[in-house]
């Protein structure tokens, strides 16, 4: 055999104990993570958050999140997790205002008519509001003006009283000697 010949087989022979070591590698790093994935699919399932278990199976902020869609994934909560991760910041303050709307007794779908009619990009919606605005605006004012015309009337009345308790002092004062 020649040189070159015997060096091609040890050649390839190498490349394929490379290849199989390489793929032992993946499928015990697979192994692994399978492994911490379902152990933290557990410490989910017992209420631990992902800080927790990030900290007790020593993962990275990226496993632990992609491990945290697979467990909402896993219960039917994946949208949660996809609108929590697009619109967690907003989650308190809505989490306040279902609690505020339940206490005066505001369903969910009330809110979701009014947040149609606030809605900036719903000129009718805005249209609606502001007409009821006006309207109250309005009514206000009205009410007002009313007001005015019954504190002139009782001024008028008080002088106009003051004026025969007068009268009545004169006539009183005449009769009487």
């Amino acid at each position: 055999m020649s040189p070159n010949y015997v060096s091609a087989v040890l050649k390839k022979h190498e490349e394929e104990e490379n290849a199989a070591a390489v793929t032992k590698i993946k499928h015990e790093e697979q192994e692994n993570k399978t492994s911490k994935e379902v152990a933290s699919f557990k410490l989910f399932s017992e209420g631990k958050n992902t800080i927790e278990v990030a900290i007790d199976l020593k993962l990275s902020e990226e496993e632990v999140t992609q491990f945290y869609k697979g467990f909402l994934k896993l219960k039917g909560l994946y949208k949660f997790g996809i609108i929590y991760e697009k619109h967690g910041h907003h989650v308190p303050r809505l989490l306040k205002l279902c609690i505020e709307a339940e206490k005066e007794g505001v369903d969910i779908e009330q809110l979701v008519k009014l947040a149609k009619l606030a809605d900036g990009n719903n000129p009718l919606g805005l249209s609606q509001l502001e007409k009821l605005r006006q309207w109250h605006l309005s009514q206000l004012h009205e009410m007002e003006t009313e007001r005015r015309k019954m504190e002139t009337q009782l001024h008028r009345m008080k002088e106009e009283k003051e004026k025969y308790e007068n009268v009545l002092f004169l006539l009183k004062s005449e009769i009487q000697p």
